[in-house]
């Protein structure tokens, strides 16, 4: 059954603003690392050492390490991360996810990964599931044009009503090739209208870049997509799905995908919400928390550590869905075991859509 959300207050989120000097915090379970430094063990726990001195992790509260900077990690750290099932996400200067270093587990399932190889095999239930991931993208990109709307900006209720309409075009696509490019052409039509949303912070996003990101909104938007993918991965990985099998994004020579498809429905949600408040309420700034390598922006060690946080709380901000208050992270992980659900029970998946 399709649920609709409406966006709550936020709840408390342990461990903000207290990171480290050698560039280090917890944040909701999960270590992020953004200086350069040594990770080993000691005794039985693990010790981060960087120029801004040492600290020790607790392996007990640890369940992921996420890795921003140039990060040496010895074999002894590896076995007890691996003894305790800790993951260790590597990525690069924007952000991108390089790889994920995960211990010896597999909790797929062999007849729902059957069922997932059914659905994308199958041209017209894969085509089912990609407009219904896609609908749900596009209503979560236009819910967010609508919030901001509300100023009277003619540029955003412009672009909200054509993401309506694009949406409803989507019953026309008669194959995964056209529903990516209507997919392409929302998104460039939603991107249009951040200029206006951050209209007088000092910051403008211009057109989408990725490879590399040419200016500083484009830097937030690749490394903030970066961290929705992989907090999905680490969900889907905690089922019985198989995250290499997706729906819109094809599986092929990628290591992962369904992923992917998840992070189309809450980019607009998480991602974007957080760079908004961020730039809007000058948390950020152009000139101290940025860097240029060439003709790419990236964000500074600070400037990291800034949106690492703020994504983070975001994860942990309440809404309402249905009745029930749930952070975004929960929705995530309800989202993907409602579509696990309905690939078991034979049903058409309808993601959370945000009015």
């Amino acid at each position: 059954m399709q649920r609709e959300a409406k966006a709550g207050k936020k709840s408390n989120v342990e461990s903000k603003g207290f990171w480290h000097q050698s560039g280090l915090e917890l944040l909701d379970g999960e270590y992020h690392i953004v200086h350069g430094g040594i990770l080993t063990r000691s005794d039985y726990s693990l010790l981060f050492e960087g120029e801004g001195g040492k600290r020790h992790l607790p392996i007990e509260a640890t369940g992921q390490i996420n890795v921003y900077a140039d990060v040496e990690v010895s074999a002894s750290a590896l076995r007890l991360m691996s003894k305790r099932g800790v993951k260790v996400a590597y990525f690069d200067g924007a952000g991108r996810l390089q790889g994920v270093y995960r211990p010896a587990e597999d909790m797929v399932s062999g007849d729902l990964v059957l069922e997932q190889c059914s659905v994308y095999s199958d041209a017209p239930a894969r085509l089912a599931y990609a407009k219904e991931f896609e609908r749900a993208g596009f209503v979560n990109m236009r819910a967010n044009l609508c919030y901001y709307a509300k100023r009277g900006n003619q540029t955003l209720k412009w672009a909200a009503g054509e993401l309506s309409r694009m949406a409803d075009r989507l019953d026309g696509c008669k194959d995964i090739g056209s529903v990516m490019l209507l997919e392409a052409r929302a998104r460039s039509t939603y991107y249009s209208a951040f200029d206006a949303i951050v209209a007088g912070s000092g910051f403008c996003f211009g057109r989408r870049t990725k490879r590399p990101p040419e200016n500083e909104m484009n830097a937030m938007v690749s490394f903030g997509n970066a961290m929705l993918y992989n907090k999905l991965l680490q969900i889907i990985q905690k089922t019985r799905l198989d995250a290499r099998i997706g729906i819109v994004h094809a599986t092929n020579n990628r290591p992962a995908s369904l992923h992917l498809d998840f992070a189309d429905i809450f980019k607009p949600l998480v991602v974007d919400r957080a760079i908004f408040a961020l730039v809007n309420r000058h948390e950020i700034k152009r000139h101290e928390h940025f860097k240029r390598e060439g003709v790419a922006v990236l964000l500074n060690d600070e400037g990291r550590r800034i949106l690492v946080e703020k994504i983070e709380d975001k994860f942990g901000t309440e809404i309402t869905v249905a009745g029930d208050k749930m952070t975004y992270e929960q929705l995530m992980q309800y989202e993907v075991d409602r579509y696990q659900n309905t690939l078991e029970e034979g049903e058409l998946y309808q993601p959370l859509k945000l009015r």
